[in-house]
């Protein structure tokens, strides 16, 4: 009578966990195959680097896919480039497949820190009167597999950074800076980059890891 009543309540315990499982849903997630930046070359005042996606995904139709361009002026060591990093993943992704949305309502930074007494602002390239918000960010990748060669060059008249696309003519951005320029010992934007999904048939808000584009001299 005991293993009977024993086993009848290991039932309920198992169809327990299944109605559970069934009525609140199992996370799933869509981790890409690639998602990367990757610096090609820069020559003072323009700048190339690429990028590549591509992810197994159930409906790729359902899949907003966008890359978010990130910018802070210093000088031409990037000294602070791995702390640059940490604090992206600490504060927008703070576990290595899931993290969250960046919406931004006005020109404030995206990141904000101090390295070795010196404070940086971490802002992002926005169009102008346009402020970047999820799932696209600065860019639409439409195509998966995608491979996109990007230029980025400043302008000193406009103090504007135009973007042209070798492969997508339709993604060429002029963008608009946000910071005052000062004097010569920080004459070097560096830029960031760092690519986000998000998909109605999956439970995760993916974010690759934020990679170094590469620099743009302002002089």
């Amino acid at each position: 009578m005991k293993s009977r009543r024993h086993l009848t309540i290991l039932l309920l315990l198992v169809a327990s966990v299944f109605l559970c499982l069934v009525a609140c849903g199992v996370p799933t997630y869509l981790i890409p195959d690639t998602a990367k930046i990757t610096r090609i070359s820069d020559d003072k005042t323009l700048l190339k680097f690429s990028v590549q996606y591509s992810a197994q995904s159930e409906d790729p139709s359902k899949d907003s896919v966008g890359l978010l361009l990130l910018y802070y002026l210093g000088d031409s060591t990037n000294s602070a480039s791995s702390s640059i990093n940490n604090k992206f993943l600490t504060t927008y992704r703070p576990t290595k497949y899931d993290g969250y949305s960046i919406n931004l309502s006005d020109d404030s930074t995206v990141l904000s820190y101090t390295y070795s007494e010196i404070k940086y602002d971490i802002y992002a390239l926005e169009m102008f009167g346009e402020h970047v918000n999820a799932p696209y960010y600065d860019l639409p990748i439409v195509n998966n597999p995608a491979y996109y060669t990007f230029e980025l060059s400043y302008d000193d008249t406009s103090r504007a950074i135009s973007l042209s696309c070798a492969e997508a003519p339709s993604l060429n951005r002029v963008f608009t800076l946000y910071e005052d320029f000062p004097p010569l010992d920080t004459n070097t934007l560096h830029i960031y980059a760092a690519i986000s999904v998000q998909s109605t048939n999956y439970s995760n808000i993916y974010w690759s890891d934020l990679q170094y584009a590469g620099p743009i001299s302002l002089i």
